[in-house]
């Protein structure tokens, strides 16, 4: 994944990122904004049958927090904020945060999980649109699945 840089000010500003791999995903506006007590929605159109899709976000000085998983119907994480709610078509996934406050302010991310083929032995990862201020870290882990 691409990382950027985290916004912050009176307004809540909302950016998105771009996760590529086997199948694509992206936002439909890198950042967005609202104002306290106001409603957005962030939206990520995408590419492919990924086995499914995840929203984080990030606070500064703080690791990416997931917050749920969606697909044709939303699954949440551990403790969802109730005005968080997500739906899912077959090209796009939306977050809608509802009554919103200066807390909300972070850096949310909209990320594929995908079935990678045991037999192929590696996944590519293709970055498109990166400046050379973009701030990277990428994560490629295995799981278990029993």
């Amino acid at each position: 994944p691409i990382w950027v840089s985290y916004y912050f000010s009176r307004r809540l500003l909302m950016n998105l990122l771009l996760v590529t791999g086997l199948e694509t995903i992206r936002p439909d506006q890198p950042t967005m904004s609202t104002n306290e007590k106001h409603s957005t929605t962030l939206s990520c159109t995408y590419d492919g049958s990924p086995f499914s899709l995840l929203w984080y976000r990030q606070k500064p000085g703080s690791r990416p927090e997931f917050l749920l998983r969606a697909r044709s119907r939303s699954a949440y994480g551990s403790s969802p904020p109730a005005r968080f709610q997500s739906t899912t078509s077959r090209t796009s996934t939306e977050l809608s945060i509802t009554n919103a406050t200066l807390t909300d302010s972070a850096l949310y991310y909209c990320a594929l999980r995908v079935v990678v083929d045991k037999h192929k032995g590696h996944v590519d990862l293709l970055i498109s649109s990166a400046v050379l201020s973009d701030s990277v870290l990428y994560y490629c882990a295995r799981t278990t699945v029993l």
